[in-house]
C-alpha cells in the first residue's frame, strides 16, 4: 500500500512531498486499531538519486512488491531529496536537517514508527547512498543500519570530468560542478567538513556506528570510491558488508536486484 503526503515543513517554509509504502493491510490494521501493540513498526529510510525524486523507487523498482512478499512489519518513507545531496547548503536551505530531524518527526506523528536505534535503516541510490552514510555516520546512534548502492560515498573525490566512460555519468557531473560550491562551499573547505564521509568515517567510534552495507559496480565510475570507502571502513575496524558486482555499471537493474537483497536478507 502506497501513501503519498504533503506537509509544510517548518524548516524550508515549503510544502514537501514523501512516500509511504506500508505493510500487508492484515498487518495494518494491528496498528491501527487503537490497540495496544508489542513493538512499534521498524522504518526504512529510502533515499533518491540525483535529479530523482520518491516517486523513482517505486516506477523503477519492485520495491513495494519485495516488502510484501518479505512479510516484514516495517514502513518504507521515501522523502523527496531535491537535487541538493541531503545537505543544509552555504547559499540554500537546510536540505540535511529536513531529512535527519524534520522528517522522523512528522513521520512518528502518522504512524507506529519505532524510534530504536535497531528498528532504524536507511539506504539510498548513488547522491541517496551518499546521503544515507552521512546520516549514519553523523547519527550513529539513530541507526542500526544503513546501505549504499552506486553510491558517491567519496564525493569530493571523484573521477575527473576526462575520466568519466558513462555518458550519464558525465552529463550528471557537468550539470553537478555547476551547484557544488553553492552547496558545498568552496573547494579548499570541503575535505574534513561535516559534508565529507570520509572524515565522518574516520571519526566514527566502531562500538556505535551503524551495520553497512555498501555495492557498487565494477563498471560503474563511482567504484574506486566505493572501494576507498570499503577499505577505510575496515581499516577502523566498523562492521561493513561490501559487494561488487562484474560489468555492471550506474543502472536501475542494478539497484532493483539491491534493494530486493536488502528487503528480504540483510534487514532484520
Amino acid at each position: 500500500m502506497l501513501v503519498k503526503i504533503n506537509y509544510l515543513s517548518q524548516i524550508l517554509d515549503e510544502q514537501v512531498t514523501f512516500h509511504a509504502i506500508l505493510p500487508e493491510p492484515r498487518i495494518m490494521k494491528i496498528y491501527e486499531s487503537g490497540e495496544p501493540v508489542t513493538k512499534d513498526l521498524p522504518v526504512l529510510y529510502l533515499l533518491h538519486g540525483y535529479r530523482g525524486g520518491p516517486s523513482d523507487w517505486q516506477r523503477k523498482t519492485g520495491v513495494e512488491q519485495f516488502l510484501h512478499e518479505a512479510m516484514k512489519h516495517m514502513i518504507i518513507i521515501i522523502p523527496g531529496g531535491y537535487n541538493f545531496w541531503y545537505t543544509n547548503m552555504v547559499q540554500g536551505k537546510r536540505y540535511f536537517d529536513l531529512i535527519a530531524d524534520e522528517l522522523p518527526r512528522v513521520v512518528q506523528s502518522y504512524f507506529h514508527v519505532s524510534q530504536k536505534k535497531e528498528d532504524t535503516y536507511v539506504a539510498g541510490l548513488s547522491m541517496g547512498g551518499y546521503g544515507a552514510m552521512k546520516l549514519a555516520l553523523t547519527y550513529p546512534e539513530r541507526y542500526g543500519y544503513a546501505a549504499s548502492f552506486s553510491g558517491a560515498v567519496d564525493p569530493f573525490a571523484m573521477k575527473e570530468l576526462d575520466d568519466i566512460v558513462d555518458p550519464k555519468m558525465l552529463d550528471m557531473r557537468l550539470a553537478m560542478e555547476k551547484e557544488q560550491d553553492w552547496i558545498f562551499g568552496p573547494k579548499e573547505g570541503r575535505a574534513g567538513s561535516a559534508n565529507d564521509t570520509m572524515a565522518l568515517l574516520d571519526k566514527i567510534d566502531p562500538a556505535v556506528c551503524p551495520k553497512l552495507y555498501v555495492s557498487c559496480g565494477t563498471q560503474d565510475d563511482l567504484y574506486e570510491g566505493n572501494c576507498a570507502f570499503r577499505d577505510k571502513a575496515l581499516a577502523k575496524g566498523v562492521d561493513i558488508t561490501f559487494y561488487e558486482q562484474g560489468s555492471t555499471g550506474h543502472e536501475w537493474r542494478f539497484w532493483n536486484a539491491e534493494i530486493e537483497k536488502v528487503i528480504k536478507h540483510w534487514l532484520p
